[in-house]
């Protein structure tokens, strides 16, 4: 291309590539077995897409579950089951001994959408993160990470 009787040159971008982790990769062993215990505890139907980077459910989600203990729509107490929920299933979001802070607690149409920065020992995991959405009316609707196994 020239411009201004300079010529130059497009650097090539590289192409954008989508991977359903569904189609590749399996979940890291203790993963499967928390999906497992999941399945058997919450019942479904879910929907679960896999990170094949990391082996942990990117997302699950569903018509969900009702929280124990739901006092009211109000987005401190979404956020108190969210972190409880986080807790919860650490083990199938791959947590292990990393710590999660909330970066984002809004609302969302009916649902409060929770997203928590992976942390280790004081330092950031670059990409590493939890969601938790927790529904109006009190129910887990979806749960995913992309947490990376330290």
């Amino acid at each position: 291309m020239l411009a201004a009787g300079h010529a130059t040159a497009q650097q090539p971008q590289a192409p954008s590539v989508t991977v359903d982790a569904t189609a590749v990769g399996a979940p890291l062993p203790a993963v499967a077995a928390a999906w497992d215990e999941f399945q058997r505890s919450i019942g479904g139907p879910w929907l679960v897409r896999w990170n094949a980077a990391t082996g942990t459910p990117r997302a699950i989600f569903g018509h969900g579950y009702e929280l124990a203990g739901w006092r009211g729509a109000d987005l401190p107490e979404a956020r108190l089951h969210a972190e409880q929920e986080l807790r919860r299933w650490s083990s199938l979001l791959g947590a292990g001994t990393s710590e999660f802070r909330e970066v984002i607690g809004a609302r969302m149409g009916r649902t409060w959408t929770f997203t928590f920065e992976q942390w280790f020992r004081g330092l950031p995991v670059l990409g590493g993160r939890a969601d938790v959405r927790i529904h109006m009316a009190g129910r887990l609707c979806h749960l995913g990470s992309t947490a990376w196994p330290i």
